[in-house]
């Protein structure tokens, strides 16, 4: 479901990082690995959700925060991007990400690990987002370096939305 950019209240704040990053030295992700391959490392950061409905995060992520559709091979994986996030949605007990481990534990959706969009208005984002029917884990909190709201997807996957003290 793509939307229209000016529906979405993230889609005019600039992605830059708060300071400037030094080309890296080598590390065991980037150096070769034993026999053939090397990590590869362009930059993106990726992150695994475990999600109820994949079709239902698709529309979720789409709609309140902007992301791009990159594949939907498959109703129980997805991937999708922003800027040079790169979100993979799986379902339990399917593909890779979503099989039970060694000790019979199945991933499941939820928790507090999160990912975070830092925006420019924060109290305007939640308002906008609220309106729109987003649900939040909490209220706008305000801490010490900045103040952050919590955002959950259907499955109750949190996404911080963060606004840096100015």
């Amino acid at each position: 479901m793509q939307t229209d950019d000016s529906d979405n209240p993230l889609a005019s704040v600039p992605l830059e990082p708060v300071q400037e990053l030094k080309e890296a030295e080598p590390t065991p992700l980037t150096k070769p690995l034993s026999g053939n391959g090397t990590m590869h490392n362009d930059g993106t950061v990726s992150i695994r959700y475990i999600v109820d409905d994949v079709g239902e995060a698709i529309a979720f992520y789409q709609e309140f925060l902007g992301f791009e559709l990159v594949m939907h091979p498959a109703p129980p994986f997805a991937i999708l991007s922003l800027g040079n996030l790169r979100l993979l949605l799986s379902q339990p007990g399917s593909g890779g990400g979503g099989r039970a481990m060694l000790d019979g534990s199945s991933p499941k959706p939820g928790g507090w690990d999160r990912f975070q969009i830092t925006v420019n208005d924060l109290r305007s984002s939640y308002k906008t987002l609220k309106e729109k029917g987003a649900r939040f884990k909490s209220d706008i909190i305000e801490g010490i370096g900045g103040d952050q709201a919590l955002l959950q997807d259907p499955s109750g996957n949190l996404v911080e939305l963060f606004e840096l003290k100015k």
